[in-house]
């Protein structure tokens, strides 16, 4: 069985000098070494001759390697003794060129994973660094939200303005803390939504359809009752006023 199937491959070969077709190499190469262990000595340096001229041919080192092993094997068993050093001396070269070229590869291969590495933790610095930018950023727009707010509450009870003003800077306040929080959400949600515009859209109007509604009846309360708490505090001062040229 063997033998056929060594043959069929004898005769299907192709003269292909593609470093990676190995079919055949390794078909003369195994041949080689089955005629070995039968002793047919003359069969199996044919075929160990042969793949170890393909592997010339097709400058693979490890096929060169492999083969100049087997003949060496071949000529130290049959004691032809300069033919063994011969291909001995190849294996050898070859072998050591191997390696080198591996332990090149490998200080070239952790020298790019070094790299990457390092590239990586970059990324992760600029990332740690770019969110605690953000943080920050976050924490000055709500106390600079808040700071505007309480001081509108204060100046809207203890100053005389007109109701325009007072309803112009409601509504300032009132937007930058509806759009402060959507600014803040709009991270989180592309996070547990992927990115999906989709989704996105569709979370977005959600929010929209509660705080839009939301966003106008505090607008009116707000207004409403702080332009009646200044309306008070101008009464009370026009009494005061009034009170004082009587009594003059």
């Amino acid at each position: 069985m063997a033998e056929v199937y060594y043959k069929k491959c004898f005769a299907a070969n192709i003269d292909s000098v593609d470093e990676f077709t190995d079919s055949h190499f390794d078909a003369c190469l195994r041949y080689s070494q089955m005629k070995v262990a039968t002793k047919e000595y003359t069969t199996a340096i044919k075929y160990g001759t042969a793949a170890y001229d393909e592997a010339r041919k097709k400058n693979n080192k490890l096929f060169i390697a492999n083969s100049s092993e087997q003949l060496y094997k071949i000529f130290v068993a049959t004691q032809q003794k300069d033919s063994s050093l011969k291909y001995l001396q190849i294996y050898y070269t070859y072998t050591d060129s191997i390696k080198r070229a591996s332990a090149e590869n490998d200080v070239i291969s952790s020298s790019i994973l070094l790299h990457i590495d390092q590239q990586e933790q970059i990324a992760r610095d600029q990332e740690v660094k770019l969110k605690h930018q953000h943080n920050i950023q976050y924490s000055a727009i709500a106390v600079g939200i808040l700071t505007l707010l309480l001081l509108f509450f204060i100046f809207s009870n203890s100053i005389i303005v007109n109701a325009r003003t007072i309803e112009l800077i409601g509504t300032i306040a009132l937007l930058l803390v509806f759009e402060f929080i959507n600014l803040f959400i709009h991270p989180y949600l592309g996070h547990w939504l992927h990115e999906s515009p989709i989704l996105m859209l569709l979370a977005l109007v959600c929010i929209a359809a509660i705080i839009v509604p939301l966003h106008h009846k505090l607008e009116h309360y707000i207004k409403e009752k702080l332009v009646a708490k200044n309306n008070k505090i101008r009464l009370a001062n026009a009494k005061k006023t009034i009170k004082e040229l009587e009594h003059q």
